[in-house]
Order: C-alpha cells, then structure tokens, then sequence
C-alpha cells in the first residue's frame, strides 16, 4: 500500500486491515513515496512521513513498512517499485497493490499501467463519494479488468488534506489519526497554526 501519508490516518489503517482481512493477506506492507509524481509538493519531508508510518503500524502485528522509496533518488513510480518487490518475493507470491476508489480514474496517468497490472492484482477500495462500481470500465483498456478485487470498508470522512488543513486552523484531530502520529504533529509542528487544542468535552476529567 503506497501513499504519501501526509500525514497518516485512521481511513489508511482501516482501508488497510479491510483489505488484509477480505482477502486474508499474509501481510501488508506499506510504501512510503519519497517524491511522488503526482503529488510533487509534499507537506512534511520523507523520513517524518516515514516516522508517521513506522508508529501507526507497530501496533498491527501483520503491518510493516519500507523505506524503498524514501531512501530512493529521484521520482518514485508504482510499476518499479513492484518490479523490484516482485524480484524480493519468494516464487509463487502473489502481488497486490492497495488503491483507494478516488485514485483509481487517475490510472492513465501512471506510468505504464499494463506493466503495474501484469505485475499484481489490484485491490480497490471503496472510500465514502467515489464510485468503484467503474472499476472494470476503468481497468478494461489495460487489460487488467479480470486483476481486480473490490473491498468496501466502513465509511471514514478522513483525508490527509483535511487533517493539515485543521491542524494548521488549530483544529481536534486526535481521533483521525493514531495516537502515536498525533503525538508526531505536535511534537513537530509540521503543519503548522496554533498549538493542537485537546479533544476535551462534557464530561470529561479536567
């Protein structure tokens, strides 16, 4: 599962265990970008993107992440990243790659889509506004209609935009990203505004 992970949040880890559950994964290994081609202008760098992952995922005994494409120079593109995880596996492994539904119509634009299709099977997960039922008129000119799988998972309201953009208005976001990135921002400041102001409410101590 590759992403910038600006920053990490519950709808990735759910989007994740969705997929690892319905198709009863041995492991999902997230895919930090170093520089994405589609998103050149990344909010916080790499290794804190990176720092984000690693924290979300120690809980979930069958995440783990890669620094692949951080440590790589240059501009990180899906089909190489497959390639060289493909050549890793041991043989008869079988590939796939998580995508959400939204990013699925921007599939022209990767490069070389057939290759990132004959290399794994596409997993399609269906976010909240975004219509995977297009999935297989979406896949048909590539040739990869029949190497994709739909997962639904419950709807999550959540997206790495909206997160820095509450952030830098001083904003709760402590229960849209795990504890240990929440703990990251803070810390860091990355995203800058205010101080993060506490999810206190009625009722609760203090």
């Amino acid at each position: 599962m590759g992403g910038t992970f600006d920053p990490m949040h519950m709808g990735h880890l759910a989007a994740a265990d969705g997929a690892y559950c319905a198709l009863e994964l041995g492991e999902v290994l997230f895919v930090p970008t170093g520089s994405a081609p589609h998103k050149p202008e990344t909010i916080a760098p790499s290794e804190l993107r990176y720092q984000m992952v690693v924290a979300a995922t120690v809980p979930h005994p069958h995440f783990s992440v890669t620094r692949i494409e951080v440590d790589r120079t240059g501009v990180d593109y899906t089909v190489d990243t497959l390639t060289y995880l493909a050549g890793q596996l041991p043989s008869g492994t079988e590939l796939f790659f998580i995508v959400g539904a939204d990013s699925l119509p921007d599939l022209h634009t990767w490069k070389d889509p057939v290759g990132i299709l004959e290399l794994c099977r596409l997993v399609v997960v269906h976010r909240p506004g975004h219509d995977s039922a297009r999935m297989r008129e979406i896949l048909e000119p590539f040739g990869g209609e029949e190497k994709a799988v739909r997962v639904d998972i419950p709807g999550l309201e959540i997206s790495s935009t909206d997160i820095r953009r509450r952030v830098g208005e001083g904003q709760g976001v402590r229960y849209l990203v795990p504890d240990s990135v929440y703990s990251l921002i803070e810390k860091t400041g990355i995203y800058g505004g205010p101080r993060l102001k506490p999810n206190v409410g009625v009722g609760d101590e203090g």
